[in-house]
């Protein structure tokens, strides 16, 4: 499960009841690359926690997302884009390297890394 990769993986473990979605069919919202060291991605996550959160049912949320961090980029590769892309994400870690592939029909990134995955945040939106 992509969780295991996570170093604080409690909020979503918490929110989901353990019942986590996979990073299969999901859409990421917005990518963002600091200095070239630092990576941010917010995923459209392809389901609401269950029961969905008071404050969510309040304002309507029906999106989830979370926003993952990666730190100490040694490799970074993109080619394509396409915002309304289904992607597959997934992780690996060899030693102490840790890999990342989103894979769509129009385009791939793929990230290589020195350090767990941080998880900045996680919340709903319309």
């Amino acid at each position: 499960m992509w969780t295991d990769f996570i170093y604080n993986p409690r909020p979503i473990l918490n929110l989901y009841q353990y019942d986590i979605p996979t990073l299969n069919k999901v859409k990421i919202e917005h990518i963002t690359l600091y200095d070239g060291h630092e990576l941010m991605l917010t995923i459209n996550l392809n389901k609401l926690p269950n029961p969905i959160p008071n404050r969510w049912r309040e304002r309507e949320y029906n999106k989830s997302l979370v926003k993952l961090g990666f730190f100490h980029i040694n490799e970074f590769e993109l080619s394509g884009w396409n915002y309304d892309s289904f992607v597959e994400i997934n992780f690996s870690k060899e030693n102490k390297t840790m890999f990342m592939e989103v894979n769509a029909e129009d385009y791939f990134i793929k990230c290589y890394f020195d350090q767990h995955i941080s998880l900045r945040r996680i919340f709903g939106s319309k």
